[in-house]
């Protein structure tokens, strides 16, 4: 069996900005995470190396994972 640990091919992005109050909400909104790697991905602000950093509202995170094979 072998065992390595390796960076992440794709980062981790979500919503950093405060939810709008429940009183207040009238439909349901969601994070399009794919939209903003997309847009993220074409302005050239996607991580090369593994860390975390905030872009315009979103925090993008690449990490690390085990791979067993």
């Amino acid at each position: 069996m072998k065992v390595r640990i390796q960076k992440n091919t794709r980062p981790s992005i979500r919503c950093a900005i405060v939810e709008i109050p429940e009183p207040f909400r009238r439909i349901r909104v969601e994070f399009d995470g794919q939209a903003a790697y997309e847009a993220l991905k074409a302005a050239r602000c996607l991580p090369s190396e593994p860390g975390r950093m905030e872009i315009d509202g979103l925090v993008v995170e690449l990490g690390r994972h085990v791979r067993i094979w």
